[in-house]
C-alpha cells in the first residue's frame, strides 16, 4: 500500500491543480467561484411554488419599473384636457394626445411670438409718432 505521504484527498487535488494553474498563467479567483445550484420549491402536487431568488429579484425589479411607468402615465394623462376624464385610456392615445398637445402648444407660442414682434414694432412706430407731435408742438 501507499504510504500517508502520498495519499492525497480530493482537495488537496484541487487545491495543487488550482496552484499548478496559478503558477502558469494570471490566475483569477472570480474564474473559480461556484454558483449556487437552481433547486425551484416543489410543492407535493408537483408544481413550482417558489422560482430561485434571482429570478424573483429580477420579477420584484421588474414589477417596480413597470409601476413607476403607470405612475407617469397617470399624471400625464391629468395634464391633457383632451383625455383627463376618460376611465381607462391605452398608453398609446396618453402619448399621441401628449404629443398633439404639445404641436398645439408649440404653434400657440409661435404665434405668440409673431404677436409680440409685432407689437414691437408698432411701440416703436408710436414712440417716434409722439416724439415729432411733441417736437413739433414746441
Amino acid at each position: 500500500l501507499s504510504s500517508p505521504s502520498l495519499l492525497l484527498n480530493i482537495g488537496e487535488i484541487e487545491f495543487l491543480s488550482i496552484y499548478s494553474l496559478a503558477s502558469q498563467r494570471k490566475f483569477r479567483s472570480r474564474n473559480f467561484i461556484a454558483k449556487p445550484k437552481k433547486i425551484p420549491a416543489v410543492s407535493p402536487s408537483g408544481w413550482v411554488t417558489k422560482e430561485d431568488p434571482v429570478k424573483e429579484k429580477k420579477n420584484q425589479v421588474e414589477r417596480e419599473r413597470r409601476w413607476e411607468l403607470a405612475m407617469y402615465r397617470e399624471e400625464l394623462k391629468k395634464m391633457l384636457p383632451s383625455i383627463r376624464e376618460m376611465e381607462k385610456v391605452p398608453t398609446v392615445l396618453v402619448i399621441g394626445a401628449a404629443r398633439d398637445h404639445c404641436v398645439k402648444i408649440q404653434m400657440e407660442l409661435n404665434e405668440l411670438e409673431v404677436t409680440k414682434k409685432m407689437e414691437e414694432t408698432r411701440k416703436e412706430d408710436l414712440s417716434w409718432k409722439l416724439a415729432r407731435l411733441q417736437y413739433h408742438m414746441t
